[in-house]
């Protein structure tokens, strides 16, 4: 996970092989070994947020982001 999101970040170092990221954060305390690579957050523009409430479906507060690559 962590090595492919990576390469498609950091592709010729300024230019990402994606435009637009989606990015899930779930509230909560977890275990992991893997994580999001950081990335230069000067070079991402946020287009949108959206935050989802934990309810009997879905036990998490969640927030849904959404990033387009500044060219």
């Amino acid at each position: 996970g962590h090595s492919l999101y990576s390469q498609f970040l950091e592709a010729n170092n300024h230019n990402p092989v994606i435009d637009t990221m989606y990015i899930t954060r779930v509230k909560g305390e977890f275990e992991g070994d893997t994580f999001f690579p950081e990335y230069d957050k000067d070079r991402w523009l946020g287009t949108s947020f959206i935050y989802q409430k934990a309810d009997k479906e879905n036990p998490y507060d969640l927030l849904f982001e959404t990033y387009k690559f500044k060219k």
